[in-house]
């Protein structure tokens, strides 16, 4: 086993003991203080209250709070921390990703046809922070198929932050079984992890477009002996205890979230929809230079 390996899994062990501690930081008080604020204020604006046009502000809120709340992230080099190996729930904020577009799809076709029926999806970066899927469960005439969309990850080891990685399309599978995919779909493009802590991150498009998600556990995808189904963060097992099996729904479908008590919505999500280049899990093609 090389050193870089048993280097990499001595950091997942040390992370996830931090993950089940009280949060520490190097930061100081103040810092942290506004850093729970902000992460209070974000949890409010796009998990729980869904009417962004009732906000003070408007629908900018949530980019706004993000953007406050990126420079007080607490890990140093996020795209290459072992914190990133986690399982994440993707949260509309106002701007949509390829994992909101098939869940908003998925769900409104639900409505529309019901032998079609949506169950959930979520996020998983695994091995080292190479590897990322989005994972989509659903069920037609009550049989249950998943749907995973692949690239690859490779942290950009001269970015002086840490956080800009490069992201590259692998393929589409559907109960095992390749999908057909455009070969345009399969280019890199960057991304950024602008913010990561043991409950959420923030990623960021080449264009800047910021998109939110919230970490279901303090277990690393690499981790075996961890239930990464039972150990919960604090913000994903209120969001659960909140929408129960509607949680991947309410999180992000805001026309199911006006039938379903998920909140106020007022964006129609086919808006997103019919644009949709699903070359990468978090953002468009990098833009020509």
């Amino acid at each position: 086993m090389s050193s870089t390996v048993l280097k990499y899994i001595n950091d997942t062990h040390a992370v996830a003991s931090e993950l089940k501690q009280p949060f520490v930081s190097s930061s100081d008080l103040a810092t942290r203080e506004r850093r729970n604020q902000l992460k209070e204020e974000l949890a409010i604006c796009s998990i729980e209250n869904f009417d962004f046009d009732a906000q003070k502000e408007g629908a900018t809120v949530a980019e706004d709070i993000m953007k406050r709340l990126e420079p007080l992230r607490p890990w140093r080099r996020p795209a290459e921390h072992p914190g990133l190996n986690a399982r994440f729930s993707f949260v509309f904020t106002g701007v949509p990703t390829i994992g909101m577009q098939l869940i908003t799809l998925l769900s409104r076709i639900s409505v529309g046809f019901p032998i079609v029926d949506f169950k959930d999806v979520f996020l998983e970066v695994s091995n080292q922070n190479t590897k990322a899927k989005a994972i989509v469960n659903f069920k037609v005439f009550g049989v249950p198929f998943e749907l995973n969309v692949r690239t690859n990850l490779c942290a950009d080891k001269s970015c002086p932050k840490g956080t800009m990685m490069n992201e590259h399309f692998q393929g589409i599978t559907l109960q095992g079984w390749t999908v057909p995919t455009p070969e345009a779909w399969h280019r890199s493009r960057t991304l950024e992890i602008s913010y990561l802590d043991e409950d959420m991150m923030i990623a960021r498009t080449a264009g800047g477009e910021p998109h939110f998600l919230l970490r279901h556990s303090s277990c690393s995808t690499d981790d075996l002996e961890c239930d990464i189904d039972t150990d919960l963060t604090v913000y994903f097992e209120d969001a659960k205890a909140k929408y129960g099996e509607k949680i991947a729904r309410c999180l992000v479908d805001r026309e199911f979230g006006m039938e379903n008590d998920c909140g106020t919505r007022t964006t129609n999500p086919l808006s997103t929809i019919l644009p949709l280049e699903a070359g990468s899990l978090l953002g468009a093609k990098r833009k020509d230079s």
